[in-house]
C-alpha cells in the first residue's frame, strides 16, 4: 500500500461525509478507510463493461414490466404538483425525483398517496396535507431537504 498522506477533495456533499463519518465510528474504521472502500466499490462496479450492464438492466426493465412492479419515474423538474386524478391515472407505482419543489393537493386521501407513491428521493421540498401520518410521508423520502404539511 501507499504511504498515507492527507488528500483534500473538493465539492464532498457535506451530508454524505458527515453520514460516512457516523458510519466510520460504529464500525471502528477510520473516515480515510470508509471513503478508501467505497472508492474501491465504485470502481469495481464501474470495471464492469457497459454491454453486459446494459443486458443485465434491459433484462431487469423487461421482466420488471412484465410482472407489473415498473415504477413510474418523474425526474428532473423545477415543481410538480399531484392530484387525486393524476396518481389514480397511474397504472403503476410512482417515484418522484430530482424536482425542486413536489405538491400533494389536498384532495388527495392518504391510502392514494400511499398506494401510488412508492418514493420521494432527491428533491428539494415536498408539501403534503397536513392529516397525513408523518412516519408513513417520512418512510417514503430519501434526501428530501423539507418537508411541509400544508
Amino acid at each position: 500500500m501507499s504511504e498515507k498522506k492527507v488528500v483534500s477533495i473538493r465539492g464532498i456533499d457535506e451530508d454524505l461525509y458527515r453520514r460516512a463519518t457516523v458510519f466510520a465510528r460504529e464500525t471502528g474504521k477510520t473516515i480515510g478507510e470508509i471513503i478508501n472502500e467505497s472508492l474501491r466499490l465504485l470502481l469495481s462496479i464501474a470495471d464492469f463493461s457497459s454491454k453486459s450492464i446494459s443486458a443485465l438492466l434491459s433484462e431487469l426493465k423487461e421482466g420488471l414490466i412484465e410482472s407489473g412492479l415498473m415504477s413510474v419515474i418523474i425526474k428532473n423538474l423545477d415543481e410538480v404538483s399531484l392530484n387525486e386524478r393524476d396518481l389514480k391515472e397511474s397504472d403503476r407505482p410512482i417515484v418522484l425525483t430530482n424536482i425542486g419543489r413536489v405538491f400533494i393537493e389536498n384532495n388527495v386521501p392518504f391510502e392514494l398517496f400511499d398506494k401510488k407513491i412508492q418514493a420521494v428521493i432527491s428533491c428539494g421540498e415536498l408539501n403534503v396535507p397536513k392529516n397525513y401520518p408523518k412516519v408513513k410521508v417520512l418512510s417514503k423520502c430519501y434526501y428530501v431537504k423539507k418537508i411541509n404539511y400544508i
